[in-house]
């Protein structure tokens, strides 16, 4: 149990998990706008990740790089199906894609 609690810690800030992900401030704002990612504040407000969060920005990297054109809708249910996004989201979600 403690191993998962430490890999909730929101610890690291948006430089270091730009450098671990390779994604840009500006794409890791973008998710976290989206709900894709939920960073804590840290004093000051600057956002702090978790593991969690680096691990969940390296799945949504990987479904970018695979090539496909993907919109925000279908990256939800996509993540939704395959349990990285709580299921309380999934109505709204799925909902989203059928637009």
């Amino acid at each position: 149990m403690y191993k998962r609690s430490r890999r909730n810690l929101a610890i690291l800030p948006i430089g270091t998990v730009r450098e671990l992900t390779l994604l840009t401030d500006r794409q890791i704002r973008y998710y976290e706008q989206n709900q894709l990612i939920k960073p804590n504040r840290g004093k000051g407000g600057q956002r702090r990740f978790s593991l969690n969060d680096v691990d969940r920005l390296l799945e949504i990297k990987d479904f970018l790089d695979a090539g496909d054109s993907i919109n925000l809708c279908r990256l939800k249910a996509i993540m939704v199906k395959h349990g990285m996004m709580p299921s309380k989201r999934a109505f709204s979600t799925l909902f989203c894609a059928l637009k």
